[in-house]
């Protein structure tokens, strides 16, 4: 049986590890969270360091190996380049410690897969406020964890009232959704931090 593999994943999470390797946390589309090492990435020589960037929507050619995967070969479907400015960068690791601290250990989770998608090509569009985009997207993927209950933290009802909403649809539907409705910002973005932390019973580093 041949032990290689093709997915897509976004790349969530990336570090140094033995000599010149990295190690990596990567979404797939087929296999949800999983993790991988490229060995010599770090290499002057590499061929492959430029394209493992965290936020790269890749190809990969994955080998299995006894405790975890190898990087074969990847390719770079889109850059979503989080580092060309602060709120791009801020936007993308609290999307990816949220993603990191709840999705399961390969386990394909298609709906989120591509709601998270969708969030990483619009914070690198310029079009929309970051805020707003990350209420759109986390609250639309927080009931998916299976961790949504109303009377988790108390609210006013109109604030509740967009969560009620926000967490019952997609994230381009909230998308559409969001330029149409006043609301406080703070107030929601405050109770999505708070929420998580009591869920994780941690503080979140990127909020």
């Amino acid at each position: 049986m041949n032990s290689e593999y093709i997915t897509q994943g976004i790349i969530l999470y990336a570090k140094n590890f033995k000599d010149e390797d990295k190690f990596y946390r990567i979404f797939t589309f087929e296999n949800g969270l999983i993790s991988a090492v490229a060995k010599s990435v770090s290499s002057p020589k590499s061929k492959l360091s430029g394209f493992l960037m965290p936020g790269n929507l890749c190809l990969f050619m994955l080998s299995q190996g006894k405790t975890i995967n190898k990087i074969a070969q990847v390719s770079v479907i889109n850059s979503f380049d989080v580092n060309k400015n602060f709120r791009a960068f801020l936007s993308f690791n609290k999307m990816s410690e949220i993603l990191l601290n709840f999705l399961p250990e390969n386990m394909q989770e298609k709906y989120i897969y591509k709601n998270t998608v969708e969030f990483l090509k619009d914070v690198n569009s310029n079009l929309y406020n970051e805020s707003d985009l990350e209420i759109c997207y986390l609250l639309c993927i927080m009931k998916k964890f299976g961790f949504y209950e109303k009377n988790k933290i108390s609210l006013n009802k109109k604030e509740m009232r967009i969560i009620d909403i926000f967490t019952e649809n997609t994230y381009l539907k909230n998308r559409q959704l969001v330029l149409k409705l006043n609301y406080d910002k703070l107030i929601i973005l405050n109770y999505i931090k708070t929420y998580f932390e009591k869920v994780l019973e941690k503080k979140l580093n990127s909020f």
